[in-house]
């Protein structure tokens, strides 16, 4: 599976966060109030370890890493006073889709437009002002370095900036903006002409390609897991064309019912996992198809080809077994 873009990492790009008081809402649930809790503490470990990391990387004296840690402190402090709840409400959807695809084994591209750009149109303002945060603090940190430290900052900003630019790209895409703004260029050789494919070639939604990709790997595993003869495999690759044609139709369907677009007046974060339930009930039914074809399937191999293939996986068990083990010690040629 594709890893989630940079957008539901957010909390991340802020530079580090700082500690605060949960969200102002009306009422705050335990359970919402826990889960800011222990975002605080992760944004607090955040916060030490990249003081940590700007002490190694420039090998800051004992004053200068006093005067990092306050200025990143006051830094993050100031990010998380304008922009806290806000950057807590994404990473926590960030979270729940997280969650989602890996529960449902579901691919970057199964996702609806629709899904993908409520969290960018969330992250592109806090992208902007993390950047804004991180030009004042690169300022004040600068001064304090010497010669040679500000010579390693100043590469390492050139590489921060092109980071933020290919990240706005991705995200202002996701949102289904224009790619570039009018102050954005993203240099040849970035990922951002890739980005832009992959946007053209949106699946329909409730199949995607990588769905049937992995319906594919898996009947092609399974030809060689068995070693299915000739007949055998022409017999297993019937099915998948069967199946992926009942999957298409069910495609088709799907794209005649209502999207997870969001109500007006739910815009909440429990409206978000009602969202991704309903969702989730949409694809039901492609993944009993796909336990259909692997029960097909199962009914291929002969007893022989079965006793086969086990042996192989516990021969194959044994040798990795066997490598995981220390070596025994070299017996001393004297004795």
């Amino acid at each position: 599976m594709r890893h989630i873009p940079l957008l539901v990492m957010m909390p991340a790009i802020a530079a580090g966060l700082w500690a605060s008081t949960p969200p102002a809402e009306p009422t705050v649930d335990e359970e919402t109030a826990k889960a800011f809790n222990e975002f605080r503490q992760q944004v607090d470990k955040h916060v030490e370890r990249m003081a940590t990391r700007i002490s190694r990387r420039y090998k800051l004296r004992d004053e200068q890493q006093e005067w990092a840690h306050r200025l990143i402190s006051k830094s993050a402090e100031a990010f998380f006073e304008d922009h806290g709840q806000r950057v807590f409400d994404l990473a926590q959807r960030g979270k729940a889709l997280r969650e989602f695809v890996k529960e449902d084994h579901l691919g970057w591209d199964e996702v609806p437009p629709d899904i993908k750009q409520d969290l960018a149109e969330r992250a592109l303002p806090l992208i902007d002002a993390a950047e804004k945060r991180m030009a004042v603090f690169a300022k004040s940190f600068g001064e304090s370095l010497d010669p040679e430290q500000q010579r390693q900052f100043e590469r390492d900003q050139k590489a921060m900036k092109l980071g933020m630019k290919v990240a706005r790209v991705r995200v202002r895409m996701m949102a289904g903006r224009a790619p570039l703004g009018r102050d954005d260029s993203v240099p040849p050789g970035s990922s951002g002409r890739g980005e832009r494919r992959e946007a053209v070639r949106t699946p329909p939604a409730g199949l995607a390609r990588s769905s049937m990709d992995r319906w594919e790997r898996y009947v092609n595993w399974f030809v060689e897991q068995y070693r299915l003869d000739e007949v055998q495999k022409l017999r297993a690759m019937d099915l998948l064309s069967k199946y992926k044609a009942k999957a298409a139709r069910l495609a088709r369907k799907a794209e005649t019912q209502p999207a997870t677009q969001p109500s007006r007046t739910d815009q909440s974060m429990q409206g978000f996992r009602r969202r991704l339930e309903r969702l989730r009930k949409r694809r039901r039914p492609v993944r009993e198809l796909f336990q259909q074809l692997k029960a097909e399937l199962e009914k291929i191999p002969t007893a022989v080809q079965r006793k086969l293939a086990e042996e192989s996986r516990a021969a194959a068990g044994g040798r990795a077994s066997a490598r995981s083990r220390p070596s025994p010690p070299a017996r001393d040629s004297r004795k």
